[in-house]
C-alpha cells in the first residue's frame, strides 16, 4: 500500500511541474480589438510599394507608346518606298518638233524606259481611227490630222493664221527593269499653228505636246471628243438666253445689244 500511495504522489508531482510549463493561451486573438495602427516603418514600406507599382505601369505605357511610334514610323516608310515604285514606274513621255513642224518625236522622260508600241486616239473631226505604232520611232505625224485640222478651221471660220491646241489619247507599251507594262492611258495636248498661203489655203505646223492628265481610266475616245467640243462647239449650236423678270415677275428674254 506504501508504494502505492508512492507512485501515486509521483504522478500527481510530474502533472503539476508538466502542467507549469505549458503555454498560456493568448486572449488577446479572442477579443473583438481592432489590430494595432501600422508602424511608421510599415507605412513607408507600403507608399514604396505603390510608387514601384506606378512606375512599372509607366514603364509599360512608354513602352508602348515607343512601339506605336515605331510601328508608325515603318508604315510611312512603306508607304514612301511604294509611292516611290509607282512614281518610278509610271510612263510620262516628252515630244519635241522637228524643225519643219511635220513631226514631234517621242521619248520617255524616265531613261530607264523603252517604248516599245504606241495607240494615238484623237477626236473624230480629226481622225476616224485609232492609230497604231510598233517597233518603230515613237511619234506624231502632221499627216494623220492635217485634212481634220484644216476643215475645223474652216468651220470655224478661223483667221488668216494662228495657233491652237488638240487633244490626244496615248496609250503606251514600255520596258523597264526587264518587265513590260502597259499604262492605262495618258492625255496630252498637241499645240499646232497655221498661217494662209499664196493659193488661199492653210499651211499647218505642230508645235510641240503638254501632258494633260495622266492615268486616265475609262473611254478615252469619249475623253477626246469631249475636249475637243468645249473648243470647238459645233456650228448652229444654240446659245443659252438671258432671262429677266418683267414688271409683272415674269421671266422675258434678254434683248441683244
Amino acid at each position: 500500500m506504501d508504494q502505492i500511495g508512492k507512485s501515486s504522489s509521483r504522478r500527481i508531482r510530474l502533472r503539476l511541474r508538466t502542467g507549469a510549463h505549458q503555454p498560456e493561451l493568448d486572449t488577446r486573438r479572442l477579443t473583438d480589438d481592432p489590430a494595432p495602427p501600422p508602424t511608421p516603418q510599415q507605412r513607408r514600406r507600403r507608399i514604396w510599394l505603390t510608387i514601384g507599382e506606378l512606375v512599372g505601369v509607366l514603364a509599360l505605357v512608354i513602352a508602348g507608346l515607343n512601339f506605336w511610334q515605331s510601328h508608325q514610323q515603318y508604315l510611312a516608310a512603306q508607304k514612301a518606298a511604294q509611292t516611290q515604285a509607282q512614281a518610278r514606274s509610271a510612263f510620262v513621255m516628252t515630244g519635241a518638233a522637228t524643225r519643219l513642224g511635220d513631226r514631234i518625236d517621242f521619248h520617255p522622260l524616265n531613261p530607264d524606259q523603252a517604248i516599245q508600241s504606241q495607240t494615238f486616239i484623237f477626236p473624230d473631226a480629226l481622225a476616224d481611227h485609232p492609230i497604231e505604232l510598233a517597233a518603230t520611232q515613237p511619234r506624231l505625224e502632221r499627216a494623220w490630222i492635217e485634212k481634220g485640222l484644216r476643215d475645223a478651221l474652216k468651220a470655224d471660220g478661223a483667221p488668216a493664221s494662228g495657233e491652237g491646241v488638240a487633244p490626244v489619247a496615248v496609250v503606251t507599251t514600255y520596258v523597264q527593269d526587264g518587265d513590260t507594262y502597259t499604262d492605262d492611258g495618258s492625255l496630252y495636248r498637241v499645240g499646232y499653228a497655221w498661217r494662209s498661203t499664196l493659193f488661199g489655203g492653210r499651211k499647218i505646223t505642230l508645235e510641240g505636246v503638254a501632258l494633260a492628265k495622266r492615268g486616265v481610266k475609262g473611254a478615252l475616245a469619249a475623253e477626246v471628243n469631249r475636249r475637243w467640243r468645249a473648243d470647238h462647239p459645233p456650228q448652229g449650236a444654240p446659245t443659252p438666253t438671258l432671262t429677266r423678270p418683267d414688271a409683272g415677275g415674269r421671266a422675258g428674254a434678254v434683248p441683244p445689244e
